[in-house]
C-alpha cells in the first residue's frame, strides 16, 4: 500500500528533526570535551571568532538559500529537470565565486581585526581556517537543501550527520593528539565542511549542469 501524502510529510519532517536534534545535540556532548583542554580565555576567543564566521556566512549567503527554494519548483514547472539544474549550478558558481572573494578579502583584513579584537595574539592561519570553514559549509548546506527540494530525507541526514561526526572527529583528535589547541578546533570544522561538501554534491551531482552561465538568470538573491 502507497503511503498517503501526510505520512510521508511526517516521516520526512522525523527525519529532518533528527538531523538537526543530533547537531545541537553533539554540540552539547563536545562541550563536555573541549572544557578539559581549553581555558575560559581560548573559549572566548572561539566565541569570537564563531561569531565572525557566523557573519562572513550572512555575507556569503546573501538570501541564496531562499533563492533556489522559490525558483527551483518554478523551473521545474517552465523547463524541467534542466532548468532545475542550472538554477542550482548557477547558485553554486555564484557562491564559490562570492564566497571565495569575501574569504580573501576577511583573511587579508584579519591583521587588523586581530589588534582590535585580540590584541595581536592569533596567528593568520586560525582566522583562514576560521573563515574557509564559513565557506564550505555554506556549499555543504547547499547540497543539503537540494536534497530536502527533491524530498531526499535520508540524503539530508547522512550529509549533515557525516559533517557533524567528521568535523568533531577531526578537530577533537588534533586538539587531543597533537596539540592543535583553537587553530585545530578551526581545521577540524573547516576540513569536515569541506569533505563533506564534496560528497554531498557527488551524490547530488544529477542536479548539476556544466553548460551553464550565472547571468542567464541575472541575480539569484
Amino acid at each position: 500500500m502507497s503511503k498517503t501524502p501526510i505520512r510521508q510529510f511526517k516521516k520526512d519532517t522525523f527525519i529532518y528533526g533528527v538531523g538537526v536534534a543530533f547537531s545541537k545535540g553533539l554540540g552539547l556532548i563536545l562541550l563536555t570535551i573541549y572544557t578539559r583542554f581549553f581555558t575560559p580565555v581560548e573559549y572566548g576567543i572561539i566565541e569570537m571568532l564563531t561569531i565572525t564566521y557566523i557573519f562572513l556566512s550572512l555575507l556569503m549567503n546573501m538570501g541564496q538559500d531562499s533563492a533556489q527554494s522559490y525558483y527551483f519548483f518554478e523551473q521545474k514547472t517552465e523547463g524541467g529537470k534542466l532548468k532545475q539544474a542550472q538554477l542550482v549550478t548557477a547558485i553554486l558558481q555564484w557562491r564559490l565565486f562570492s564566497g571565495l572573494t569575501i574569504i580573501l578579502l576577511a583573511t587579508w583584513l584579519s591583521p587588523s581585526l586581530n589588534i582590535w579584537l585580540f590584541k595581536g595574539k592569533l596567528d593568520w592561519t586560525i582566522f583562514a581556517a576560521a573563515f574557509s570553514g564559513a565557506l564550505f559549509f555554506q556549499i555543504t548546506m547547499q547540497s543539503a537543501q537540494v536534497f530536502q527540494l527533491l524530498f531526499r530525507p535520508w540524503h539530508f541526514l547522512g550529509i549533515t550527520f557525516f559533517q557533524s561526526v567528521f568535523s568533531a572527529t577531526i578537530a577533537v583528535s588534533l586538539i587531543m593528539w597533537l596539540d592543535a589547541g583553537i587553530l585545530g578546533y578551526f581545521i577540524g570544522f573547516s576540513f569536515g565542511s569541506l569533505v563533506a561538501g564534496t560528497i554531498g554534491w557527488w551524490l547530488a551531482r544529477d542536479t548539476l549542469t556544466g553548460q551553464h552561465r550565472i547571468g542567464n538568470y541575472g541575480p539569484v538573491c
